[in-house]
């Protein structure tokens, strides 16, 4: 299981990133989010809902903070099975 601290990717896995606009994300998952000042993928989210226009509300895990802007699909990815 993950811990709740974020987890920090500097590999190039960067390069091909992101959500098929079908909307293969629901409500509940766990989720990497792409920041692309640092270049790395970040753990530690869920979907707490899914918008339109492949835009979805992220929570953070660690405390229940719910983001206050939308993020775009294409920063987002689920989180790999058996961890990071």
């Amino acid at each position: 299981m993950y811990s709740d601290r974020a987890i920090h990717d500097h590999s190039t896995r960067g390069v091909s990133r992101g959500v098929d606009p079908s909307g293969l994300l629901d409500v509940g998952d766990d989720v990497e989010v792409f920041s692309g000042y640092e270049q790395t993928w970040t753990t530690g989210f869920s979907v707490a809902e899914v918008m339109q226009g492949n835009r979805y509300r992220l929570r953070r895990r660690s405390d229940g903070a719910l983001l206050p802007n939308p993020t775009g699909g294409s920063d987002l990815r689920g989180c790999p099975v058996g961890g990071a």
